[in-house]
């Protein structure tokens, strides 16, 4: 039997809506299933999700911590600056006016706007000769007008010869001559010869103790070549032993600081270990002229870990009683005893 043709619109129209619905719910269904994802990438996404996340909690420690070292050096700082003006006021009192003066600086430097530094820098200063104070020393300049630098020739031949019997300060004088006669020569060889000579002068004045002129020397020869492991080596010993004799009196901590890297690197370099003792017992007697018992009592124990010695004992006890009472924690001496 043939089937009936609709021709109602109403019919029509319901089969094409049932079409519609059909691929809509087809389309629904591959939409969902496009978002359901395997095992092994959801385990992918949340080892990303706690990768990411121990980054940004690791950045946030180091940060913290960067925070936290700055806060603490900046701490160190400061007192450090408080120490320098409580002993330059006390330098003034004493008539000690070029001591105040460089330890007052030396605050300036760090921090220009250091309550009542100024003001007392201007005081001192109104106490010392001007002149005194401000004059720049010039070294007078070499003159070899005495000095025939008319045969070149035999000038190198000496050269050659100092060389050979490693007496170089006879070698740089004597090329010192040779550049003044204007005559043509080796420039290599001489620059050669001249180069083992500052380096090794040097090397020698550090070691006899004339520190300065060995690192003059030293710096002389590194603009011919650039200096050995040596050298560098004896260069950073120097340098940090001239350092701490530079601020000597003046501020125990950058001496102290110089000298206890020496002492890690070198502690046989002439006589550093001495130095770092008589260091640590001077920056622990101005703690205690100030009443910072605790620094103090940290100065003195450096100090007795070097070696032990009559005149720390009494003042190790004494930051220690001090420092005790600081924390709040005073012990019965006599009772210990």
């Amino acid at each position: 039997m043939n089937k009936i043709p609709r021709t109602n619109l109403s019919d029509i129209y319901s089969e094409r809506e049932h079409t519609v619905q059909t691929k809509s719910t087809r389309s629904k269904n591959s939409f969902i299933q496009s978002l359901t994802v395997s095992p092994f990438a959801t385990g992918l996404v949340v080892i990303i999700f706690v990768f990411v996340g121990f980054l940004v909690i690791g950045y946030i420690g180091y940060t913290v911590g960067i925070d936290n070292t700055r806060s603490i050096s900046a701490t160190a700082e400061m007192r450090e600056l408080d120490l320098q003006v409580a002993l330059a006021n006390k330098d003034v009192d004493n008539g000690n006016y070029m001591l105040a003066l460089e330890r007052l600086e030396y605050v300036l430097n760090v921090s220009p706007n250091y309550p009542g530094a100024q003001k007392l820098f201007v005081d001192a200063r109104s106490h010392v000769d001007v002149d005194l104070y401000d004059k720049d020393i010039d070294e007078p300049a070499e003159v070899f007008s005495y000095i025939d630098v008319s045969n070149s020739g035999e000038l190198i031949e000496n050269i050659r010869l100092n060389y050979k019997m490693k007496l170089w300060q006879d070698v740089i004088i004597d090329i010192e001559h040779l550049k003044l006669t204007g005559e043509d020569f080796d420039q290599d060889e001489i620059n050669s010869i001249l180069f083992v000579a500052l380096r090794n002068r040097g090397i020698q004045s550090i070691e006899s103790g004339d520190i300065e002129l060995g690192l003059t020397d030293l710096e002389h020869a590194e603009q011919i070549v650039a200096l050995d492991s040596v050298a560098e080596q004896r260069r950073r010993w120097a340098s940090l032993y001239l350092y701490g004799a530079t601020f000597w009196d003046i501020n125990w901590k950058i001496v102290v600081d110089n000298l206890y890297i020496l002492y890690q690197i070198a502690p046989n370099f002439r006589d550093t270990e001495i130095k770092l003792w008589q260091a640590y017992m001077e920056y622990g007697s101005e703690f205690l002229g100030v009443e910072e018992y605790c620094d103090a009592k940290d100065q003195f124990v450096f100090a007795d870990n070097l070696r032990n010695d009559a005149s720390l004992t009494n003042k190790l006890k004494q930051a220690i009683e001090g420092c005790d009472l600081e924390l709040g924690n005073s012990t019965d001496v006599t009772q210990t005893e």
